[in-house]
């Protein structure tokens, strides 16, 4: 099939899961926008940190079963042997957490409550709608669940409500409603059934624990690197750093759905062997993924003063010079969503663990000893230039160590 052939087949879905996308995007962001104005730094702080143990504790209670399943599903594992195995990983990692998180904040339950809330989209069945190959019917699923929660949220914020704790309760009854609905959605709770006893779920622990090390270490240059700067310049900073920061979420929510297509076509590359059917996948990855980011950065780049007076109060006008660097880094994500991808349908992911921990480690260290006279865009710049050479290395030793595998 050619490249352009390839592409036009691609357009179509990818332009529903992108519209879906944008509008997510929009809710998402106007609200954001909206409860930071409306509560001012401290609080818009105190709310990001609680969203940031959340994006913690996911990692964790994920272990990479969403970057793996549809491989498995590929590699030969029936929909409910693979799904049986997801949940079953998912929900005693879920356990494990909790544990920890209510030890570690004891007497503070009220926090545990909320990360909670905000956790429970990790058991919805995404991964079964990509197994389906029914990307475009969970994309109209999600837009729902945002639209029903940017809507009740918005009720809050009319009635003068300034608290977080109402916002929380929301997302959790949204996101449990969502769950219910897709598990008799399309017949989906046929292919449902818990059992300890399903074969794999030994195996698909020890090949996701690097997998799962590698996101661990991916969350040092957004979450570990907003907890060091709420640590070094408090909470109203990270109040004005994390708004900057949900400039990502643009980026990141719609390579989340563009995942869900190249996961399944990458590792049906791979496994043909063939090198110019894994080129077609990165040359369309590039035209229909990346370039869209770099637009965005485009947009960032030249429009920052305009963006910032016009959709932010005054008390966030420090978010101007940052602009370019958050645009910047939206590409970068998407040109690390591709590299990861390749790690992981190769299914030997060590060596990208260690380069992870290598280059999280070294941006933890210097934060934590050079960061004392660091301003934001000083974190920014120091987050995203280390970033940007785990992803230079990661790719250039993937090309090196699994080039042989490819007829040309």
């Amino acid at each position: 099939m050619s490249l352009m052939n390839d592409t036009k087949m691609l357009v179509k879905p990818l332009f529903i899961l992108t519209s879906t996308n944008v509008l997510i995007s929009l809710l998402a962001y106007v609200l954001t926008i909206t409860l930071a104005n409306t509560l001012g730094p401290t609080k818009f702080g105190a709310y990001s940190h609680i969203f940031i143990i959340s994006a913690l504790l996911s990692v964790l209670i994920k272990f990479g079963t969403e970057q793996t399943a549809s491989a498995s599903h590929i590699r030969g594992g029936s929909v409910s042997e693979v799904l049986n195995n997801v949940f079953i990983i998912r929900l005693v990692c879920g356990l494990l957490c909790f544990i920890v998180l209510t030890l570690l904040e004891y007497p503070n339950y009220l926090l545990v409550f909320f990360v909670l809330l905000t956790t429970l989209k990790n058991y919805d069945l995404s991964c079964l709608y990509e197994m389906r190959e029914k990307n475009e019917r969970y994309a109209y699923v999600n837009l729902g669940e945002r639209v029903l929660f940017v809507s009740g949220a918005f009720v809050l914020i009319y009635f003068d409500y300034s608290e977080v704790d109402g916002y929380f309760m929301i997302l959790g009854m949204v996101t449990m409603g969502g769950i219910f609905f897709q598990l008799f959605d399309s017949n989906n709770h046929k292919y449902f059934r818990l059992s300890f006893r399903s074969n794999g779920i030994v195996e698909n622990v020890q090949q996701n624990f690097p997998i799962t090390v590698v996101s661990l270490s991916a969350f040092t240059f957004g979450g570990f690197s907003r907890l060091i700067l709420e640590e070094k310049m408090g909470v109203e900073v990270l109040g004005v750093y994390s708004l900057g920061w949900q400039l990502i979420t643009i980026g990141t929510i719609f390579q989340a759905f563009v995942y869900r297509i190249w996961r399944r076509r990458i590792a049906s590359a791979l496994k043909s062997g063939l090198m110019k059917n894994l080129v077609r996948e990165i040359q369309t990855y590039f035209l229909l993924a990346t370039f869209p980011m770099v637009l965005i950065f485009g947009i960032f780049t030249l429009f920052a003063e305009p963006i910032v007076t016009t959709i932010f109060s005054s008390q966030y006008f420090e978010l101007v010079p940052l602009m370019p660097i958050f645009g910047l880094y939206i590409v970068l994500t998407s040109l690390a969503g591709l590299v990861e991808m390749l790690w992981v349908a190769t299914g030997k992911n060590q060596t990208a663990m260690f380069l992870n921990i290598a280059f999280s480690g070294l941006l933890l260290i210097g934060l934590f000893n050079f960061s004392g006279s660091f301003q934001m865009i000083d974190f920014l710049i120091a987050t995203v230039s280390v970033h940007v050479l785990l992803v230079v290395s990661l790719a250039y030793i993937w090309f090196l160590k699994f080039r042989s595998m490819f007829k040309t």
